[in-house]
């Protein structure tokens, strides 16, 4: 089943449930193992509605799976032996949360993962172990290799050496509040840019169109003059090119008249020439 189809069914299971059952949805749902969406489950009144609830950890669990890391859940869990009380955050008590199991564990881990991955191209081991309280080299490595072949990070390559993990990118999380009102405001800054962009295009196109005109209008003259020049050519060859029009070159000598010698009737030694036509 795709992850669009989890979520869509984890939803139309929490709509209409009670408390307590969309508590077991939440538990169930931050355990899948595919699962790493939740911030359309969150955002159901139902689940919103637990935080007046006995079921209030509940919700406070599903935000941090949603916008959250590992280091959210410690101290908040009573060190693993139940509901812990919670501490404050400057802003009022945060509600204890439930006990992880294993795969909520397990789960929680790789967000956090996926949240140091991002817009980093080198990860320390060092951090990743400080972030998702690991104890070792070989637990961070087992925690980095699961989350490539769950397709969380790309390009990931294990660096023991250097002790780096090398990413080229990573699957994005949930937005919180702050997030998205931060993108509007990007996405504003970015249509003010682009609408700068379009006016100066705006502007070229209606030059160009303008010069167009302009060519085409030149264009139009030259024809109209050629024209003109042709019409005036063929008006004067037909009226005969004037009465002063003289034959040139082979017409010429096909225009003279032609001469014969007349016969010497008395012997005289002088010829006479006449034209005949």
């Amino acid at each position: 089943m795709s992850e669009p189809d989890l979520v869509a069914g984890y939803c139309n299971a929490a709509a209409t449930a009670t408390p307590s059952t969309v508590a077991a949805i939440i538990a169930d749902a931050t355990a899948h193992p595919h699962l790493y969406t939740y911030a359309a489950l969150l955002a159901l009144p139902s689940v919103q509605a637990l935080s007046t609830t006995v079921h209030a950890s509940s919700l406070a669990l599903l935000r941090v799976f949603a916008f959250g890391t590992y280091a959210d859940i410690l101290g908040r869990t009573g060190g693993g032996d139940g509901i812990g009380d919670g501490d404050g955050d400057g802003s009022g008590p945060r509600p204890a949360l439930p006990l992880l199991s294993p795969a909520q564990t397990l789960k929680l881990r790789r967000l956090t993962l996926m949240s140091l991955a991002r817009g980093v191209s080198r990860l320390p081991y060092a951090t990743i172990a400080s972030a998702l309280d690991l104890p070792s080299t070989r637990a961070v490595e087992d925690v980095v290799i699961g989350a490539i072949y769950e397709g969380l990070l790309s390009g990931g390559r294990l660096d023991p050496r250097a002790g780096v993990v090398k990413v080229t990118g990573c699957r994005g999380r949930d937005l919180t509040p702050v997030d998205v009102a931060a993108l509007g405001r990007g996405v504003a800054a970015w249509r003010k840019r682009a609408g700068g962009v379009l006016g100066v295009l705006g502007g070229e196109v209606d030059h160009a169109r303008e010069v167009g005109l302009a060519v085409a209008a030149k264009r139009r003259e030259a024809a109209d003059a050629a024209a003109a020049v042709a019409a005036a050519a063929a008006a004067v060859g037909a009226s005969g090119g004037g009465r002063d029009a003289r034959p040139t070159g082979r017409d010429a000598r096909r225009a003279r008249p032609s001469r014969r010698p007349m016969d010497d009737h008395d012997g005289d030694a002088t010829r006479m020439f006449v034209d005949v036509p």
